[in-house]
């Protein structure tokens, strides 16, 4: 689900104040058992740099166990290349009230004329198996939802800030 948001900046002290601009967020729920996983990607362009503040929280129900839940982002760069995911993730242990749950988050920074889209996927373990290439992304896509995906396709048939999704995976391309 993609909501969009207004936000407003100093731009300097001397000339216009203030300055709109649009920030995308996504996000996502998964639950497996009792345990309940939230994800949230913001992308926000400021000038020439892209922010990407990535949100999770889990929650385990029940008086025992251990609930896991991880949110996993890959860029992908001017050619369409993944890059290096980012793990995102919090364990929750259970409690004898009956539901617990933790939140963590992280924030980057990204050259705006250096990527494309970014990937984002969340689910109950510590670990997506998250492709880091093109032709690892087409097997995952075959063989999870039985269709070939050419990347930089997909990537250049969406329009700025739009996403698209294959289940709990989300290619999304950047807002220019």
């Amino acid at each position: 689900m993609m909501r969009k948001t207004n936000v407003f900046c100093l731009v300097g002290l001397v000339g216009l104040l203030c300055q709109s601009v649009a920030a995308e967020e996504y996000s996502k729920q998964k639950t497996k058992g009792s345990t309940r996983v939230k994800g949230t990607v913001k992308v926000e362009k400021k000038g020439d740099t892209y922010e990407i503040n990535i949100n999770m929280s889990t929650r385990k129900s029940g008086i025992s166990g251990t609930g896991k839940g991880v949110v996993t982002v890959q860029l992908l760069d001017e050619n369409f290349e993944p890059k290096k995911p980012i793990h995102v993730n919090k364990t929750v242990g259970a409690v004898p009230a009956g539901t617990a749950e933790k939140s963590n988050s992280k924030q980057i920074l990204i050259p705006a004329d250096k990527y494309e889209g970014l990937i984002w996927a969340l689910d109950t373990e510590d670990s997506i198996g998250f492709p880091t290439s093109i032709g690892d992304l087409k097997k995952f896509i075959k063989n999870t939802f039985g269709q070939d995906l050419d990347l930089s396709t997909l990537v250049k048939s969406l329009n700025g800030g739009q996403e698209k999704s294959f289940g709990d995976l989300s290619v999304i391309r950047l807002p220019k």
